[in-house]
Parts: structure tokens; sequence; C-alpha cells
């Protein structure tokens, strides 16, 4: 290169390093009009493309410099390496790559791209004597610490990815990927206030990172679930959104977003989200988990099944997909195999509550109460049973309760409440009931020889009177330990006689005809509960026999349905004023005793029928049974109760047509003999 010349490539290069590549481009063309094969030239060429993201003009530049060499040069391996890498030709890269560091091992950004592209290809054990070779040519380089530092991080070795990442930020306060990862770390160790941070400084520095967007989406979704704070959900989503905008190749981001809609109940557009993760990267095991979970929840058992099976597959260590194909198996009956998934989940992790809470379900529904009983206990760990309370005497152990007086606390919900309550005239008198305030005048009316008190925070000043404590459902090792220890009882409930009067002069004002309460899905609709409910406009069957008046006793708004199923049957539901069938559980319990029949799916207002005696027929999905039935195709808790049970795969009209079917003949009797009880009972134990 003439003298001229070298004074042109030495301001050409003194404008790329300031980073002024037009200016820079414009002199390395110069350079080459006069010198055409001046290899170094050709190869910065290369390099200034590459820069400006115009990858096949950048490969056709180093191409050019390696034949003008006219032999294989270190440099120019890397660059063009750096040029394939970035068209998506990894394996490529990779060749010239290790082409540039066996022509010069001491050669730290060819040892660095090396580890880097062999890492982004899931070779990281590969990349780490290359990431410690160039640490070790350059320990001041931020960028070398945080690659080695990936390579702690894939071992698992937290303490000294942390140092890596940790070194790096010191070294260079502006590296995003820096902050990122060590975000990522800070993560592993539960310590999610730094972690945020971390990821907040790596945003400001690069705000286009969608890794770190994704990440910071992640941080904001657990701590959001720990504290409840619905705004930090909301800022999680908008982060995984805004990783897609940058990303849309992204996988984890989509299946972070696929669950945030999964949460809010969105599962259609969760589904759509997990399948692009999928696409993306066809062996994305959490992804294959969390379709699984999502079918589920559309009731789609077999496909949620078999993206569990694949999840494992891939994964045949997660403990999760092994927890989750448990609830698949159970609610497809396959009971044997579902406790195996239970099993193998908490032989992974043998902390993994859930599993366990479910595993108690499953042993209910097979009938092995007692050990279902015991298994149940995990509920409080899981946060499924209700936080205990803060009471400090000693849990009662089923001895004898002579001269001991014992607090009875109820527990997870009112009909839950209503369930375990059967178990109080077993306890003798003298003890305590602690409840739900709207149940304490209906408690304290049923069961006349305990005290009965409201649950209050700080507790009442009664509990202290108690020698013993027992959660109510805790109850049910010592007294519900097998089939022969449920009692057939006609009610254990007593409504006020004036207010059953009361209401049953109410009914007569109707006319003739069997009075039939109904109920057709729970107040939470929520994921798997949802495959409980029915909807008003399903019970067309139901509506149209004749010589029924249907009562309404669905306890939250239902204004809209009652209005669209009178236009669309011309069946009015009749409805009271005076009443709050939420809160007035009470004179509900009176309306309830008032009525010939309740129709319901699993709520609480089927519970109050059975423990009031009353004849109840229960609109069942067989799985949500566990605890109910005790595996039985009848509900020992509840004499009076007959059910019509669909499982997961059967629409709800046949087995509402049934029941339909079965009140036609009910309201015909009632007809032919109209001043005498309906005949409800004694009733086959299933209406399947």
């Amino acid at each position: 290169m003439s003298r001229g010349l070298q004074k042109t490539f030495r301001a050409a290069v003194a404008h790329h390093q300031a980073g002024r590549l037009s200016q820079a481009e414009a002199l390395y063309r110069r350079i080459i009009a006069g010198q055409p094969n001046e290899a170094e030239t050709l190869r910065l060429l290369g390099v200034i493309a590459h820069q400006r993201g115009c990858q096949e003009e950048a490969e056709q530049w180093a191409r050019q410099a390696i034949s003008a060499c006219g032999r294989p040069v270190a440099e120019f391996c890397n660059t063009l390496g750096a040029v394939l890498a970035a068209q998506g030709k990894p394996g490529e890269a990779v060749r010239c790559y290790q082409e540039a560091v066996a022509l010069k091992q001491d050669y730290p950004e060819a040892h660095q791209n090396l580890g880097r592209t062999l890492a982004a290809l899931g070779r990281m054990e590969e990349a780490a004597p290359h990431f410690e070779k160039a640490l070790h040519l350059r320990p001041g380089d931020a960028t070398a610490h945080h690659d080695m530092g990936s390579v702690f991080a894939h071992r698992k070795m937290a303490a000294e990815a942390m140092a890596c990442f940790e070194k790096a930020v010191q070294l260079d306060p502006r590296n995003a990927d820096a902050w990122n990862n060590l975000g990522n770390t800070l993560h592993r160790q539960g310590r999610l206030a730094e972690a945020i941070a971390c990821f907040r400084r790596a945003l400001a520095l690069q705000p286009a990172l969608a890794a770190a967007h994704n990440n910071l989406g992640v941080m904001l979704q657990e701590q959001g679930a720990r504290g409840g704070d619905p705004q930090m959900a909301g800022e999680a989503m908008a982060c995984f959104e805004r990783a897609l905008q940058l990303d849309p190749r992204n996988a984890d981001a989509w299946n972070n977003l696929g669950n945030m809609r999964r949460a809010r109940g969105r599962v259609a557009e969760a589904i759509v989200c997990v399948q692009k993760a999928l696409a993306l990267q066809p062996g994305f095991a959490a992804a294959y988990s969390n379709l699984g979970v999502m079918l589920h929840e559309q009731g789609k058992v077999d496909e949620a099944i078999l993206s569990l099976q694949q999840a494992l597959a891939l994964e045949p260590n997660d403990a999760a997909a092994w927890s989750n194909l448990g609830n698949c198996l159970m609610e497809a009956q396959r009971f044997a195999e579902a406790l195996s998934g239970y099993d193998r989940a908490i032989e992974l992790q043998p902390g993994f509550l859930r599993a366990r809470w479910h595993r108690s379900l499953v042993l209910f529904m097979t009938g092995e109460i007692e050990r279902g009983w015991i298994e149940y206990e995990w509920g409080w760990a899981d946060g499924q049973r209700t936080q205990p309370r803060p009471f400090g005497q000693p849990r009662w152990d089923g001895s004898p309760l002579i001269g001991t007086r014992l607090l009875f606390w109820g527990e997870q919900g009112v009909g839950d409440e209503i369930i375990w309550a059967g178990m109080i005239p077993e306890l003798g008198d003298r003890h305590i009931v602690e409840c739900e305030p709207r149940l304490v005048p209906l408690f304290a009316r049923s069961f006349p020889g305990v005290e009965v008190i409201p649950r209050e925070i700080p507790p009442h000043p009664t509990t202290a009177l108690a020698d013993l404590q027992i959660p109510a459902a805790s109850a049910g090792r010592w007294l519900r330990a097998s089939l022969d220890r449920f009692p057939r009882h006609h009610g254990y409930l007593r409504a006020d006689p004036e207010r059953v009067a009361h209401w049953r002069q109410w009914l007569d004002t109707l006319g003739p005809g069997l009075a039939i309460g109904i109920c057709w899905r729970s107040g939470v609709t929520a994921g798997l509960r949802n495959l409980s409910c029915t909807n008003l406009q399903q019970w067309g069957s139901v509506l149209s026999v004749p010589g029924v008046h249907f009562i309404n006793l669905q306890y939250d708004e239902c204004r809209a349905e009652l209005d669209q199923a009178r236009a669309h049957f011309g069946v009015r539901i009749h409805e009271f004023s005076g009443i709050d069938l939420r809160q007035d559980l009470d004179d509900v319990a009176a309306l309830t005793t008032a009525l010939d029949l309740v129709v319901s799916t699993t709520t609480a207002v089927a519970d109050m029928a059975g423990a009031l005696g009353r004849p109840v027929w229960v609109l069942m999905l067989t799985s949500a049974g566990h605890g109910f039935t005790m595996g039985q195709h009848y509900v020992p808790w509840f004499p009076s109760m007959r059910l019509y049970e669909r499982t997961w795969n059967e629409p709800w009209e046949p087995v509402l047509k049934r029941l339909s079917q079965d009140l036609a003949d009910l309201a015909s009797r009632e007809a032919a003999v109209p001043d005498t009880a309906p005949t409800l009972w004694p009733l086959l134990p299933s209406g399947r």
C-alpha cells in the first residue's frame, strides 16, 4: 500500500473506531478503488456491512478478503464467522471460528465468538474452555467475565456465576447483558426485589433488550402472585408483550404470556401463545407441560395427557409435569396411573406440596379414606386449606373427649363448613364451634349442646376456654375414617320454623305443582371450576317440565341469565324480595326446607339442602367428587342427595335430559295425588 493510501487507511480506521461508519466506508472504498486486493480493507468493509445488518454484503466482502490473502488468516476467519452467525448459519460460523483459533491460539475475540456460538447451539460444555481461554487472555474484560458466568449458571454453580456477573458489571456498569444475567442469578436464589432492580437497570441501558423485558415480566408475575398485587400482574403482561414486539421469535416470552393469559381466564388465547412457543422451539418441555394444563382446563383431557407425556419425554425429571399428568389421569378416572404420577412427582421433589394434596383426593376417590385424610393435611402447607387459625391449644388426636372442651373451627368455605358440621353431634356437649358468621344462627339452633361463636380476627374470647382444638376437616380422620362411620341421618341442620312457615305460605301462592329450587353454577368459575358448572341455557329440558315452579337459589348476580332463560324457554324462575341468598343463610335454610326439591351443581346450595335432610339432586362432574363421594356413586355425607354425574368427555345436556325425565315422573305423580307430600325418597344412590 502506498504512503498516500496508508494515510487514507489510518484516517478510515479512526472514523471506524469512532463509529462514523459512512466516513470510514467512503475512505475504505477509495483505497479499494486504487488497490482492489487490499485484504484488510476488504475485511473492514465486511465489518461495516455486518455492523449495519447487511449480512449478505458483509459475507461477500469477507470472502473477497480471504481470497485476496491467498491463505487462511485468523482475523479474516473470525470476521466471516461473525457474518455467518448473524445470517443464522451457526454451523458454518463454528467452523470459521475453529479455524481462527487453530491459526491463532491466543486470539480472545475468536475464542469468545466460538464460545458464544456453541452456547447458542446448546453446547455449553464445549463452549466453556473457549470462554475460559478468553478470560485468561483478557482478565479485565467485562464480557469475558459475563460469558464465564453463563457457564457457571449452566452448571448451576450459583455462587461462581454471581461472582462473574458482579465482576462484569463492576468492570463495565453499562453492560446490559451482564445486568440481565445477574438478575437471573438473583432470581434463582429467591432474591426477587434485587433481581427486579437488575432487570430494570439492564433496560435503562438497553431498552430494546427483549430478554430483559421477558425476565422482568417473570419477576413481576412472581412478586405479584406472592403479594396478590393485580397491578404488578398487569405490568408483567406488558413486559411479555413488549419482549415479543422486540423479538417475535422469543419462545420463552410466548410461553410466559400464555401463562399470564391463562391466569386471567383467557385460556383459548393462552393456548395460542403456548403453541407459538412450541412452533418456535419444538423441544420446549415446559411449554408442552403448560399446554397440557390449559387443555385440561378446557376439558380436553385426552389432548392434555398427550401434551404432558410429550413434556415428560423431553424432560423426564419435571416434577410439575408428573403432577399435572396425575391431575389429568384423575380426571380420566385412571386412578392407579394418577397415583403413580403423583408418587413420581414427590420422589423427584419431596417438598412438592400440590402433588401431595392431589394425591389425597385420589385416595378419597379410590375409597382409601383413612389414608386420604392423612394426606389431606398437606393442604395446609400448599394453601389449599384455609390458613391455620392462631390457636395455642394442642390438636385433638381422636382420643375420648371426656372432661375436656374442644374447639371445632370451620375452614375452606361455607359449603365445606356445612359438610364438616355433620360431625358436630358426635363430639358431645359443652364444646365450642367457631364458624363463618353467616352460619352462627343456623348452627346455634341446630347444635344446642355446643357454644357457637363467629370467626373473628382476633379470635373470639371464648376460644381461649377450650382445652383442645381441631380444624373441621381434620376431624374427619377420627370420625369419618371408613364408610361405616357415615351416619344415615335425616338432616342435622334445623331451620327457623317460623320462617319455614312463611316461605311455605309464599310458595302456596304459586299454585299447584312442585316447588323446585335451582342453582346452576358456582360463584367461582375460574379454571377447572368451570367444568363443574352449567349454563342456564343448557337447562331447557328441565325448565320445560310441566307442573313445576322453579325457584332461584343462584346466590350471585344472575338477572341477565334469568331474563334470557325466560325469553328463550317461556318459563319464569321465581325470585323473592327481602332475602339475600348470599348473606341471609339462616333464611336460605328456611326457604330450602320449604321447597319440595333442590337441583344444583356442586355448590353450597346443594350442601345446605343435604345438611337439612331435604331432597337434592346434584349435577356433578365425576372427578369433582373426591372427598364428597369417598369413591362411591352416592354421597355418604348426605343420604338425601342423589347424583347426576358426567365424565369429562360427556356434555351436560344428556345428563340434564335424564334429570328432566325423572323430574317429569315426579311431577306427574304429584299431580295425580296433589294433597300428599311428593315421594322423593328412598331414591337410587345415583342418577346414572
